[in-house]
């Protein structure tokens, strides 16, 4: 009886050590599947994007006379394909945060000729990569700002237009416009 209770309790230890042994090996998976999504962060956050061509926006009293032309009488319209707007990750106003929040927009181009809608909605994916790429520059404090708004949509327009051949974008509309701050 003595020698059942002992092999009982060193069965007992066994199965303890071998669910402690399976849960640190969950932990670790856990741990590395988390980091893999968090990022290294060794990555230079100044850095400007490889695919965007930062331009000089130009002088925004003419971008908004120009663009209220555009707006009352445009060539033709062209809306992004993306359903639910292109998700931004904005960059974060601190130092100590991963993502800055996010931004949802759905955007408009105005051409300036109805021949260039099917170049444009060939080109739909990079120009949303371009858009993604130019807004994710900003924090989310700063792209409210309707001066930075104004700069950002000169950005699109200029990056945009160096990629069409057969028309180009003369104004940019955010249809919708929906930031949330990081922590929220």
């Amino acid at each position: 009886m003595a020698d059942e209770a002992k092999h009982n309790t060193k069965k007992g230890a066994t199965v303890l050590f071998v669910i402690l042994g399976v849960l640190i090996v969950i932990l670790i998976i856990i741990g590395i599947v988390a980091f893999f999504f968090m990022g290294s962060g060794s990555k230079d956050d100044n850095a400007a994007p490889q695919n965007v061509v930062v331009l000089p926006s130009p002088n925004v009293a003419t971008q908004i006379n120009a663009s209220t032309e555009y707006y009352k009488n445009p060539a033709a319209i062209y809306t992004m394909k993306a359903k639910d707007g292109i998700i931004v990750n904005l960059k974060p106003s601190r130092s100590d945060e991963q993502v800055g929040g996010y931004l949802k927009v759905q955007v408009q181009l105005v051409l300036d000729n109805t021949k260039g809608i099917n170049e444009v909605s060939s080109k739909d994916g990079i120009i949303s990569d371009y858009i993604n790429n130019i807004l994710s520059q900003y924090t989310a404090a700063e792209i409210q700002e309707s001066k930075n708004k104004l700069k950002a949509r000169a950005q699109i327009i200029a990056n945009v237009n160096t990629i069409l051949t057969t028309t180009r974008v003369q104004a940019v509309i955010f249809e919708s416009f929906t930031v949330q701050p990081a922590g929220y």
